[in-house]
């Protein structure tokens, strides 16, 4: 015959563990969800769910709201010239070299590809500038050699573009724009060093 008071307690000391191990379990997986496997930063759905919040705040506590749409310049170059494994290193190099500079002001997200998207929130625009550049020349610096750069397009927040989705599409779009226009006036988008590893391979020099 069972001891019932014995198999309470057995019960009752397996669940103690068992219980905060499986929401420890779920805590991993939903972050997981929310992170680039690639990168380690945020990615493109998280992104979308903090813009959401991001205007609100802005629109009802009047803060100041930026986002910064970064795309690597002919980041396919790398790709092909020394394989998907070093373009990966240079993105994961990247992303975290971004994350260290926005630190405190913002949070960075990989939206796909070479493309990566930044808010800024509480930043005046002499910080903002400031930011900008650090991102700029911290692209200049990836793994093996390689160096790459990016065009930034930023954009503020304004009650003009409303809330929701729809104001989410509308400052990306903006920023999108913004990006381009700076691309256009890149004159040396990627460089790779002649004392790298790869030497051998040459060097690469691309024009806009």
């Amino acid at each position: 015959m069972v001891d019932i008071s014995e198999f309470r307690a057995v019960a009752k000391k397996n669940i103690g563990v068992a219980y905060p191990v499986y929401h420890a379990c779920l805590r991993i997986e939903n972050m997981n969800q929310e992170r680039d496997l690639l990168t380690g930063v945020y990615n493109r759905g998280k992104f979308f769910a903090d813009m959401k919040g991001n205007v609100l705040t802005s629109l009802r506590m009047r803060v100041n709201m930026w986002l910064l749409y970064i795309d690597l310049n002919n980041f396919k170059v790398v790709n092909d010239f020394f394989g998907h494994d070093t373009g990966d290193r240079v993105l994961r190099s990247i992303s975290q070299e971004i994350k260290g500079v926005i630190a405190g002001y913002g949070t960075i997200y990989r939206l796909g590809g070479d493309e990566f998207a930044a808010i800024i929130i509480g930043a005046d625009e002499q910080k903002l500038n400031e930011l900008v550049k650090r991102v700029e020349m911290t692209t200049e610096q990836a793994p093996c050699g390689v160096y790459v750069n990016a065009s930034v397009g930023i954009k503020k927040y304004n009650i003009e573009y409303g809330e929701g989705e729809k104001a989410i599409e509308l400052i990306m779009k903006d920023a999108d724009r913004e990006m381009y226009n700076v691309k256009k006036h890149k004159k040396q988008v990627c460089i790779v060093c002649e004392k790298c590893t790869y030497r051998e391979k040459g060097i690469i020099r691309v024009r806009a």
